[in-house]
């Protein structure tokens, strides 16, 4: 039975990848935050394009967890149908 190595390792970068993306981004929000009020309206126009940029980071983490997901549970597919296949 072959495992597709590729496409879960592929899904699983990408699933890293917007994980950490995530993660920077919400270390800016939080930075920003911090100067919220200090500095006034640029600091409220960067915090607002940091949410948007956040948001859109956040919806491809999410699609990215999705397909992983649907990778690894095809896969348990395969191994159970396997191990019963040979029973």
């Amino acid at each position: 039975m072959p495992i597709p190595e590729f496409e879960s390792a592929e899904a699983f970068a990408r699933l890293a990848f917007e994980r950490a993306r995530v993660t920077d981004i919400t270390k800016r929000l939080n930075e920003c935050h911090a100067r919220f009020f200090r500095d006034g309206q640029d600091a409220r126009e960067q915090y607002a394009e940091l949410q948007i940029e956040w948001d859109e980071a956040f919806n491809a983490f999410q699609k990215a967890t999705e397909k992983f997901s649907s990778i690894v549970e095809k896969l348990h597919q395969d191994v159970e149908a396997h191990r019963f296949s040979k029973t």
